[in-house]
């Protein structure tokens, strides 16, 4: 369906953190210029005939592997699965022993000085998070099609992870990952529009209370980052709806502080940051006052989009050129997907979130996307190892549609 093709996802989250920020509900809030307007616009074009071109390159092609691989799939992903998911507890056991217990245990002994960028082994911990979200997305695609209520329940366990490192980010990403593929699977009707609708609020719901735990922040505190048109956002509503409005309108706003005032490098700097694991990371990028690419227009909203780091390497026109390439990988996968690979639905799932989340900032040059992408490609080779087998035993195997229309 088109209206969740990517350049469709991308249009509909740009343009309403646009009219978002536009509304300036909090006090931070800067008006919208000309040059960041132009640079949306131009990324929210390139998508929609970036994905016409690709659609009708790829039309031609036969889907030969969907029909092959369907009787095999799902008995290969759980196997590959079960052994990520040993790996996956061992890894976290060693963790939280180094840490010395989870976040959650620390909040509840009332030790602040601590939070969830203390738990976990450098660079470890960023492998032990793409395997988590590749057990989590594989369990939850098995239960989107076997309807298993082990698969179901084993979904729901998973979630509980990243709220027991009191992690925001990694249960929305989680759930972005889930979204991706639900919407990517099943038909798009009023019914499961309602389900997804009611799965948003609650994880809004959710996002709050989480926020409140990790910041500690009461009404009033909240209120007073509210402007005199915002101040229904802490008066009538659920603190997670200001929470969400936080971190979809400030991210660009930053980008408004600092896109006129550009002075490109010419060279990846830093847009390659996030591609080095943690204890490289350290020792090269070491200078504070260049922390943050464009600068922050209030120090306590530092996202500034998935633009940010390619502006302040490229200026914008290098970042719309990037942000173009990014778009044509993101087309293909989908339209892998929809051919019936399973590995293609998986690998979507990663870039749904990193399209999801363009407008808080940039996922998709993370080492945990990276990793994933590696582990899903590497489930397609365990797939493609299975099926010669298979055929060298049987001669053939039974073609069945693995999505169902």
């Amino acid at each position: 369906m088109v209206l969740t093709s990517p350049p469709a996802v991308y249009t509909v989250l740009w343009l309403t953190a646009v009219g978002l920020a536009q509304l300036q509900l909090t006090k931070q809030l800067l008006p919208l210029n000309a040059a960041t307007l132009g640079l949306v616009g131009a990324n929210v074009v390139s998508f929609w005939l970036i994905y016409a071109v690709t659609a009708g390159a790829m039309r031609s092609r036969p889907d030969v592997a969907a029909a092959r691989a369907a009787g095999l799939d799902f008995p290969c992903l759980r196997r590959f699965a079960g052994r990520l998911t040993r790996f996956w507890i061992a890894g976290s056991v060693l963790e939280i022993i180094v840490a010395g217990g989870l976040p959650i245990q620390w909040l509840l002994q009332g030790d602040t000085s601590r939070d969830y960028r203390d738990f976990g082994v450098p660079s470890l911990h960023g492998l032990l998070t793409a395997v988590y979200l590749f057990i989590l997305t594989a369990r939850f695609l098995d239960y989107c099609f076997n309807r298993r209520a082990r698969d179901g329940w084993l979904t729901l366990a998973l979630l509980v992870w990243p709220l027991l490192q009191i992690n925001r980010g990694a249960f929305i990403w989680s759930l972005l990952e889930m979204l991706g593929i639900y919407l990517l699977v099943r038909r798009i009707t009023l019914a499961r529009l309602v389900q997804v609708g009611v799965a948003v609020l609650l994880g809004i719901l959710v996002f709050g209370i989480v926020g409140d735990w990790r910041a500690g922040a009461g009404k009033e505190a909240l209120r007073e980052i509210t402007s005199e048109r915002g101040r229904f956002l802490a008066d009538d509503l659920p603190p997670g709806f200001l929470w969400v409005y936080l971190y979809v309108s400030s991210p660009i706003n930053n980008v408004v502080g600092g896109i006129e005032h550009l002075a490109p490098l010419n060279r990846p700097y830093y847009s390659t940051a996030s591609l080095l694991p943690t204890v490289i990371r350290e020792r090269i990028y070491t200078d504070t006052e260049n922390r943050y690419a464009l600068g922050l227009v209030n120090e306590a909203f530092n996202a500034s989009t998935w633009y940010v780091n390619f502006l302040a390497d490229f200026g914008v026109r290098g970042a719309i050129v990037i942000i173009c390439l990014i778009q044509a990988l993101m087309s293909y996968f989908y339209l892998q997907a929809k051919r019936g690979r399973a590995w293609g639905v998986l690998a979507y799932g990663v870039l749904f979130q990193a399209l999801a989340l363009s407008i808080f900032t940039d996922t998709l040059t993370s080492l945990v996307t990276i990793a994933q992408l590696a582990i899903v490609i590497g489930y397609r080779q365990s797939v493609a190892a299975w099926l010669q087998a298979w055929s060298a035993r049987r001669g053939a195997v039974a073609a069945s549609p693995l999505l169902q229309e």
